[in-house]
């Protein structure tokens, strides 16, 4: 798996590295896993969809004033093509 890289600004732009690569420690794959890590465990509460986004809500359900939420939601929206 390729690691994930992005571009590192330098504030002065007569720096001969003003623009450069970067390779990060962590691949796309290790951000996400540890980005989902609280979820792990927890129970599916709520599963929800609108238009192309999916909303799914774990752990403890609570009201609120306009309905219900879980202590964490994960939203998933596909890419239009």
């Amino acid at each position: 798996m390729r690691s994930w890289e992005r571009t590192v600004f330098s504030q002065d732009s007569t720096d001969p590295a003003y623009f450069k690569r970067v390779e990060e420690m962590t691949t796309i794959a290790d951000e996400i896993t540890a980005h989902l890590q609280p979820l792990i465990g927890l129970e599916l509460s709520i599963a929800r969809r609108a238009a192309d986004m999916r909303v799914f809500h774990f752990g403890r359900i609570r009201k609120v004033e306009k309905g219900t939420v879980g202590d964490y939601a994960l939203h998933i929206q596909s890419l239009s093509q």
